[in-house]
């Protein structure tokens, strides 16, 4: 890692952040969960310590049930704070793994991460709503878009999701609220269902409404999700 003009230099592809549910338990699919305003409160000032770490309510024991279905839970989020120099990669995935280790806690592992740490100007693969993030999952987990499905806060959210042809269902928490009027008049938006919060949208997939729906189990990938792309 080195700084130019202030800044951290990062790589081109996301941070990835460690898991800790089991690598080997089967699963039926891939809850793709953004993470502030999704399962944590989106703060203006951004998260940057753990002391601003608040869950939503409903929102751990959603991600236990979540779990406990066959769903390998994985977190896909912009973190514009590392490109923006405000916040260093290390530091990034230290918050990152202290939200996966309460959750785990609370019997609601999380398989892995993938943070987007560019800012909006760095026009990278990675940042919502482009797929990088989600692509970068199914790979890892060798499943087909149609086993996935991706919560989120905003019609970046969404955009990703449809770019990345896996579900999509926007919570009203966070900023989903103030996103929901463009993601309902976007065309490209169609498919996006609009729920309450993550609870609901754990419900949506719990009684067949919603992707993931293959009947079939494979074992999450024993890759290591321990690199991180810092230059």
């Amino acid at each position: 890692m080195r700084a130019a003009a202030g800044r951290t230099v990062i790589g081109p592809g996301p941070l990835v952040a460690t898991g800790t549910a089991h690598p080997k338990r089967p699963v039926r699919g891939l809850l793709l969960c953004d993470r502030d305003g999704t399962i944590i409160r989106n703060r203006d000032t951004y998260v940057l310590s753990t002391g601003d770490v608040e869950f939503l309510p409903g929102a751990v024991s959603a991600l236990r049930r979540a779990h406990e279905s066959g769903l390998a839970v994985v977190l896909v989020s912009n973190q514009s704070p590392v490109g923006r120099g405000m916040l260093d990669p290390e530091e990034c995935l230290r918050i990152n793994r202290y939200v996966t280790d309460a959750l785990a806690a609370e019997g609601a592992p999380v398989a892995a991460g993938y943070l987007c740490p560019h800012a909006p100007t760095d026009d990278c693969a990675c940042r919502k709503p482009r797929p990088g993030l989600a692509l970068a999952a199914l790979r890892r987990f060798g499943l087909p878009p149609d086993r996935a499905l991706l919560v989120g806060d905003s019609a970046e959210d969404m955009g990703a999701a449809v770019a990345a042809q896996v579900g999509g269902v926007l919570v009203r928490t966070g900023r989903g609220a103030r996103h929901e009027p463009a993601v309902r008049a976007d065309a490209a938006l169609t498919g996006v269902r609009v729920v309450d919060d993550l609870t609901a949208a754990v419900d949506l997939v719990a009684r067949g409404g919603e992707h993931p729906a293959s009947p079939h189990s494979a074992p999450l990938s024993p890759e290591s999700d321990s690199e991180v792309s810092v230059q």
